[in-house]
C-alpha cells in the first residue's frame, strides 16, 4: 500500500499539468487532453515504458488488442496484429534486459527478478504480465475518467456535494463503478457442470458473466437504476470481478481516479457534455464507453472561489 500511495505525487503532477490543455470558451476533446494521456503516462512509468514507447505507439498496440472478438478476424487485422505484437514485444525485450543491467526501483525490476520455485520468469510470461497490466488496466481506467465527466455533466447539485467536501469522492468512485462501470463483463471456462435459472451449462464451456447487469441487481442494490452518492453497500459491486478473481489493479485504479476526480474538482465547477444520444460509443464487447468526448468546462478561481 505505500509503494501505491508513493505513486500519488506522480499523479497529481501529470494530472495538473494537463490542465492547460482546457479553454472554457469552447468544448475539448476530454479523452485526448486528459483521460488518456493522465492514464497513459501513469501506466507508462509503472510498466518501464518511459524512455522507450510514445503515448500514441502504446495505444495503437492496446487498441488492437481490444479488437480481438470471438470470430476469425480479416486476414489484413492478423497481419497488423502481428506486425504490432513483435513490436511490442522486442519493445518489452528491451526493457527487460535493461533492468537486469540496471535494476531500478519499479515494478519492471522485481518481476525481471522474482522467482516461482526457484525459478526466475521467462521472457515469454513476462511479457504475458507486462501485456495483461496494459490491456486490463489502461482503456478500462481511461473510460471510467470519461463515464465519470458524464455523470458530473449531468448531476451539477453532484459537483456542488463534491466540492464542498471532496472526502466524499471516494464514495463517489464507487458508486460510478456500480453504476456506470467501464467493464462490461468478463469470460470464463466452467469446470464442471452447473445450473442456473434452470439453464443447464456444459463442464468446459465458455461463458461471459456480465458484471455491469450484476451491478444492477435489485436483489442486491436498492432502487439500482439511480445513482446515489450515499449508497450504503456500493463497493459490494463487480467492477473488479469477485473472489480469487477479483482485479489485481483495484487499488491502483481507484487511486488513479480519485487524485483526476479531486485536481479537476479543484479546478472547475462546471462540466457540460454532449446529450446521452449524441456520444460516440466506443464498438467493444468488453468495454462501456466513448470514443471522443467533447466536454466545456468552467473554471473556478483558487482564490475567490468565484467563476471565471
Amino acid at each position: 500500500r505505500e509503494s501505491l500511495e508513493s505513486l500519488a505525487p506522480l499523479m497529481r503532477t501529470i494530472a495538473q499539468s494537463l490542465l492547460v490543455n482546457f479553454d472554457d470558451t469552447s468544448p475539448v476533446d476530454f479523452i485526448e487532453k486528459f483521460s488518456y494521456p493522465y492514464i497513459g503516462k501513469i501506466m507508462r512509468n509503472i510498466i518501464g515504458l518511459d524512455e522507450t514507447q510514445t503515448l500514441e505507439e502504446l495505444r495503437q498496440w492496446v487498441e488492437i488488442e481490444e479488437q480481438v472478438g470471438f470470430t476469425r478476424p480479416s486476414d489484413e487485422f492478423i497481419k497488423t496484429y502481428e506486425e504490432l505484437t513483435l513490436k511490442q514485444q522486442k519493445i518489452y525485450l528491451d526493457v527487460f534486459e535493461g533492468r537486469r543491467l540496471n535494476p531500478k526501483d519499479d515494478l519492471v525490476t522485481v518481476l525481471v527478478n522474482a522467482e516461482i520455485n526457484n525459478k526466475k520468469l521467462s521472457d515469454k510470461e513476462l511479457f504475458g504480465l507486462m501485456n495483461l497490466t496494459v490491456s486490463a488496466g489502461l482503456s478500462t481506467t481511461v473510460q471510467m475518467l470519461n463515464n465519470g465527466i458524464i455523470q458530473l455533466s449531468r448531476r451539477p447539485e453532484l459537483v456542488d456535494q463534491l466540492i464542498k467536501s471532496p472526502d466524499l469522492i471516494p464514495a463517489f468512485i464507487e458508486e460510478l463503478l456500480r453504476y456506470n462501470s467501464s467493464t462490461t463483463g468478463t469470460m470464463r471456462i466452467t469446470t464442471e457442470q452447473v445450473e442456473l435459472a434452470n439453464i443447464v451449462i456444459p463442464k468446459g464451456e465458455v461463458v461471459m458473466a456480465l458484471l455491469a447487469s450484476a451491478n444492477r441487481d435489485p436483489h442486491r442494490f436498492a432502487n439500482p437504476n439511480e445513482f446515489d452518492l450515499f449508497r450504503p453497500n456500493a463497493k459490494r459491486h463487480m467492477a473488479f470481478g469477485y473472489g480469487i478473481h477479483n482485479c489485481v489493479g483495484a487499488p491502483l485504479a481507484r487511486l488513479e481516479l480519485k487524485v483526476a476526480f479531486e485536481v479537476l474538482l479543484q479546478a472547475f465547477n462546471t462540466f457540460r457534455c454532449p446529450p446521452h444520444e449524441e456520444l460516440v460509443w466506443e464498438k467493444s464487447v468488453f468495454i462501456h464507453g466513448v470514443s471522443e468526448l467533447a466536454v466545456q468546462f468552467s473554471k473556478i478561481n483558487i482564490r475567490t472561489k468565484e467563476q471565471v
